[in-house]
């Protein structure tokens, strides 16, 4: 006959917890694999459109697609990868502007205000899982050394 285990109130909670993070980390698996799944398509689209870019005739520029008229200068411009959308940093904002046939020219579709101190000023931003629209980040670093992050 088997030796009967010591069951108490501590023991069942605490295989009640492991049991939970568990399922947890089994669920945050699952989404880190979507997203790489995702990812990994992003990626095989972009291969595919840049062989098919070299393969063909160069591309000529000679269709203006926007004029952007920035409230002042841009210090830094950066292009979102998928989608028509140019980002323009200024001393403390970031301006988007989308281009393409249906956007009225000469306006940003949102300012994002950065909110850094007097005297300085915006030095470098990026995008992060830019192909996820809801986990996507934009970082802003200021020359006072903060970097500031936003979703979405």
């Amino acid at each position: 006959r088997p030796p009967q285990m010591m069951r108490s109130k501590f023991f069942a909670r605490n295989v009640a917890l492991l049991r939970e993070s568990l399922l947890r980390s089994n669920q945050m698996e699952r989404e880190a694999s979507e997203m790489d799944q995702r990812r990994q398509v992003e990626v095989n689209r972009t291969t595919a459109m840049a062989k098919k870019l070299a393969a063909g005739p160069p591309v000529a520029m000679n269709r203006l697609m926007a004029v952007i008229d920035n409230q002042a200068p841009p210090s830094h411009l950066l292009l979102h990868p998928h989608a028509p959308l140019l980002l323009a940093a200024e001393r403390s904002s970031v301006s988007f502007w989308h281009y393409g046939d249906n956007i009225v020219p000469g306006r940003s579709t949102k300012v994002l205000r950065v909110r850094n101190p007097l005297g300085t000023r915006i030095s470098s931003m990026t995008l992060l899982n830019e192909s996820d629209p809801h986990l996507g980040l934009l970082f802003v670093a200021t020359n006072d050394g903060v970097v500031r992050a936003w979703r979405g």
